[in-house]
């Protein structure tokens, strides 16, 4: 079989692809902290409130018709 070989990229096309690659880590990156604060806020959210009863859901059921 032959080999499709593509060209060599001219050095536009190079510093744009550099630009790109440099975005997709800074939108990745970015993306990772996101997840990790939200994992974090709810983590702490369960830790906290994990020995507290709340009385305000008998409270709601109550008061329905």
């Amino acid at each position: 079989m032959t080999e499709i070989v593509a060209p060599e990229p001219t050095p536009e096309q190079a510093a744009l692809f550099t630009r790109v690659r440099r975005m997709m880590l800074i939108a990745g990156l970015t993306t990772a902290v996101a997840v990790a604060a939200v994992l974090i806020a709810i983590g702490y959210r369960l830790f906290r409130t994990e020995g507290s009863v709340t009385v305000a859901a008998s409270d709601v059921t109550a008061s329905l018709p």
